[in-house]
């Protein structure tokens, strides 16, 4: 029930498992769990009602995270900024812009990208997007690549309705 991000994991290392995050950003933005320069590994968790991204990986960020449940989020799982985030294990549902998603948001860092195996989708308005130069490789196929605006992205945060 935070009115931001839920937790920042910033330059660190460590795990987080058998936890639940739900009803993230009810005042107009915020993810669920916000990793940026760290080295995180993440299991068994169930995140669900999230305003923006229900895991944000940045910054030279490493994230491996596996039986992870998402529900009702703008994005399910981004890598941007030279990060890269290996997923195992997911169910990805009521995403409304991308299950998966590597671009490059702050142009100092490289692309993201994403390893994800045994992922289900469902009620999702996109399974995965990927920027020119970032990779998403998604049940053993590579996604196509496409130029988009990463600023119209940040622009505007997308409004969810936060379920009670």
């Amino acid at each position: 029930n935070s009115t931001s991000d839920a937790l920042d994991i910033d330059f660190s290392e460590g795990s987080i498992s058998n936890s639940v995050f739900q009803n993230i950003g009810y005042a107009g933005g915020g993810d669920a769990i916000d990793v940026s320069g760290s080295k995180v590994i993440l299991r068994d968790l169930v995140i669900r009602n999230v305003n923006d991204k229900a895991l944000s990986a940045g910054e030279r960020s490493q994230v491996s995270a596996s039986n992870i449940k998402i529900n009702n989020s703008a994005i399910g799982v981004a890598s941007k900024d030279s990060s890269y985030v290996s997923i195992s294990n997911a169910l990805i549902t009521k995403i409304q812009v991308a299950g998966l998603m590597a671009y490059v948001k702050k142009q100092e860092y490289g692309p993201g990208s994403i390893k994800a195996d045994n992922i289900v989708f469902s009620n999702t308005m996109l399974e995965a997007k990927v920027q020119e130069g970032s990779r998403i490789l998604l049940n053993g196929i590579e996604i196509i690549r496409e130029n988009f605006s990463v600023k119209r992205l940040y622009k505007k945060p997308s409004r969810l309705e936060i379920a009670n």
